[in-house]
């Protein structure tokens, strides 16, 4: 991973970590719905801004990571 793909992540994490500590489940929920049919489209090829081919598989995996930490976020709620 990029030195800024590390640095993006790290801020995701926080901002997740934030919204679980203050149980906006809500907005989790929003962001992992998001992120999961950003996903999608970026899969079927559907994406309205498609990136080059060979930034696309490091964007996918990114996104995956993504959607793993928002799933363990709302794993959280009561």
């Amino acid at each position: 991973m990029s030195q800024q793909a590390e640095t993006m992540s790290k801020a995701f994490e926080k901002l997740i970590d934030k919204y679980a500590e203050r149980q906006d489940f809500d907005r989790l929920t929003t962001f992992h719905a998001a992120r999961a049919t950003m996903l999608s489209t970026l899969q079927d090829g559907t994406y309205e801004k498609m990136p080059a081919e060979s930034e696309l598989q490091p964007l996918m995996t990114e996104i995956s990571r993504e959607l793993a930490y928002l799933e363990t976020a709302l794993l959280k709620k009561p």
